[in-house]
């Protein structure tokens, strides 16, 4: 699978390549980047496999950004995009070793689905075929391989940069990618000429490492295949998850997220529906145990609580209710379970989401009063070809509350996507042989961290600036249990987060607003400052006349300071233009004006005008649809034209005639008259 960016200025285009690109089977991850400078940023970090890159870029052009990364990323792939179809620049970009180069006015999804699935292509069978030889010297000897990602002159080059020459044999060595990203501290090899002539390698340099099977671990691997396997100790350590604690209610909102997808907001309006129909206690709280005097009602709750469907099925448990009670950690109201209500209420006449959340909170605290879940961390070590090998998993001794919490998911329609359990081990015991034993090196890679949910985002917010807060601050995070579904609502109707799916996904506008903004106002610092001010006031410690007078200064401050934006803050917040199409002349986009539709590129002087003579003479108008189909397709049908000369209305394709004059020329097209049965037409 390959890693795939996309660098061009203009966003119509760098989105269309991204969404073809993103179509494509063999590309497992796409990134964008609007100039020079930020691609290469982002190619020393990321290291994509391919580059789609333009050539014109303001600062740093395309060109230039690939001869900087060949220097420190030599088997990066590039293809070049241009509107200028001169050989100067074909020329250099061949020079530079670019795979392809292409011309925007000419590009089409299905070229550049073509490159994507050739470039894969010749990766697999890099990856399939044999590449090394690890000799009794330990030097590592490189075979002919494809030379289809690099310029043979290119990667010689290279070679010769680092201090390196051809012909002779060179320990590969590899050490982990740092930041500096000092191709000395990467894997270097050499074809050895005793064995064969020197040759561009065709490897995707994030992969060097595995195309070229590390030497340690094939000699690892060589050792081991089909030796004997001894095992060699058993270790068995008995360990136990406690039940769970009642909800409050941003783990109520964390979970039924996880469960459901429900976004915070729809729990707390589930949430408070229930406790208005008096099925559920107050759900705005931070408190996860009940008071003492609470003990008695609480039994009676689960007694009820364990006869409703699916948990009517759980066996025989024996609640333990001290559990749930800690005076100490309930501060204006208790944690969120169900009422004495439940016996009358009907669960099957309840809103589906208010239902589930319902059921929720029954498993919550019937897992809190269970068993521990009790097992055994199992650690298996082996020996083979000389070399120890260790294997973990776990032997389950007792279910306990996660038995609840099975028949609870086992009765959901979808499945909530969990962490996977660690796998059971078979029953092993020392001195254990096994002949003939299978050996291989794979190849794994690490994800890139995961975009928040609303599970996530809440713990994060929940948590925010803790460590900068004193112990007895009373509340500690962003918002606070009733305020920050509200907070992450305001975020999305004001369009700088958005939902796709489960994930919360920051816009341009809210990047771009972080981005202005001052540190102070962005930071959790300040929550932390103003929570330890208020500590002290609420103590009898504090003046709250110049906490207050402090807050006037700070805002007088921020805005003397920022009273406005810079002018490279105000182009983050220009509107972007919808492209109608792109120009058939040179390749840049197309935009839609009050009287016409313009090249974006005012050398290139291409017009469609409205007002046209050739549409006002018919009595019609150039429409978006209309003009779209045109740059398009070079045509568009238009139903209901007006012919002055037999004074009627008529249908006929109108056909795009550029000859690249001042003016536009458009032909018509007549549809083929069906014969009749007569064959008359």
């Amino acid at each position: 699978m390959l890693h795939i960016m996309v660098v061009d200025d203009e966003a119509p285009i760098r989105d269309w390549l991204v969404y073809c690109i993103q179509k494509c089977e063999a590309a497992s991850s796409v990134t964008s980047a609007v100039n020079g400078e930020e691609a290469y940023r982002r190619i020393l970090e990321q290291k994509p496999n391919v580059v789609f890159t333009d050539i014109r870029m303001p600062g740093m052009d395309g060109l230039e950004l690939m001869s900087k990364v060949r220097d420190i990323l030599p088997f990066t792939v590039f293809i070049i995009l241009t509107n200028y179809a001169e050989f100067s620049y074909a020329k250099q970009a061949i020079s530079l070793g670019a795979r392809e180069y292409i011309l925007k006015s000419e590009m089409r999804s299905s070229d550049i689905q073509r490159i994507v699935a050739e470039i894969a292509a010749t990766t697999a069978k890099i990856r399939s075929e044999k590449v090394h030889d690890v000799l009794q010297d330990g030097v590592v000897d490189l075979y002919e391989m494809y030379r289809n990602f690099e310029q043979p002159g290119a990667v010689a080059a290279f070679w010769q940069r680092q201090g390196l020459r051809p012909g002779q044999p060179y320990l590969a060595f590899c050490v982990a990618n740092d930041s500096s990203l000092d191709l000395r501290r990467q894997m270097v090899a050499l074809a050895s000429a005793s064995r064969a002539p020197f040759s561009a390698a065709a490897m995707v340099q994030e992969h060097l490492y595995l195309l070229l099977q590390c030497p340690e671990a094939e000699a690892l691997r060589a050792a081991c295949a089909g030796a004997e396997a001894v095992c060699a100790s058993v270790t068995r350590e008995q360990k136990k998850e406690s039940p769970p604690k009642l909800y409050d209610l941003t783990t109520l909102q964390r979970e039924a997220n996880r469960a459901f997808g429900y976004t915070a907001k729809q729990t707390l309006d589930y949430a408070q529906s229930l406790y208005e129909k008096k099925l559920l206690t107050y759900p705005r709280t931070d408190s996860r145990f009940l008071t003492a005097d609470m003990a008695e009602t609480a039994s009676a709750v689960l007694h009820l609580a364990a006869k409703v469907p699916p948990f009517d099925g759980c066996g025989e448990f024996f609640p333990d209710v001290s559990l749930l009670v800690n005076d100490k950690k309930v501060s204006d109201h208790h944690a969120i379970i169900p009422t004495l209500e439940l016996e009358k209420g009907d669960l099957s006449a309840l809103p589906v989401g208010e239902r589930n959340l319902l059921l929720l909170v029954c498993r919550e605290l019937l897992c809190a009063v269970a068993e521990p879940y009790v097992y055994e961390a199992v650690t298996t070590a082996f020996t083979c070809g000389g070399h120890t090998f260790t294997a973990k998993g776990r032997h389950i001794l007792s279910e306990g509350w996660r038995e609840i919490d099975h028949i609870f998911r086992a009765s959901l329609k979808e499945q909530p996507e969990d962490e996977a359990e660690p796998a059971a081990l078979p029953d092993f015991t020392e001195g254990q042989l096994f002949d003939q034993v299978e050996a291989a090196v794979t190849e794994h890679f690490t994800a890139p961290p995961k975009a928040y949910t609303e599970d996530t985002l809440l713990a994060a917010m929940e948590t925010a600036g803790k460590e900068d807060m004193p112990e007895d601050a009373e509340r500690k995070g962003l918002g606070t249990p009733a305020t920050r579904a509200a907070i992450l609502e305001k975020l999305v109707a004001a369009g700088f987060v958005e939902r796709r799916g489960k994930s919360l996904i920051p816009t341009k506008a809210g990047i771009n607003m972080v981005t202005v903004l001052p540190d102070t106002l962005t930071s959790p610092m300040l929550t932390a400052e103003w929570e330890q001010k208020l500590t002290a006031i609420a103590r009898g410690e504090g003046d709250p006349a110049a906490f207050l007078a402090g807050i006037s200064d700070m805002a007088r401050e921020l805005v003397k300071t920022y009273s406005h934006i810079s002018e490279e803050g105000q182009k983050l917040f220009a509107p972007e233009r919808e492209a109608v199409g792109l120009c058939p002349r040179c390749g840049k986009p197309v935009y839609e004006g009050k009287k016409n539709f313009y090249c974006s590129d005012r050398s290139c002087r291409f017009v469609l005008w409205k007002d046209d003579r050739f549409w006002t003479s018919r009595k019609k108008e150039l429409t978006k649809k209309m003009a779209a189909d045109l740059l398009k397709k070079g045509r568009t049908s238009v139903k209901g034209m007006w012919s002055e000369k037999k004074g009627a209305a008529y249908d006929a394709v109108v056909v795009l005639d550029d000859t690249g004059e001042k003016y536009v020329r458009f032909k018509l097209e007549f549809p083929k008259r069906k014969e009749g049965v007569n064959g008359k037409k």
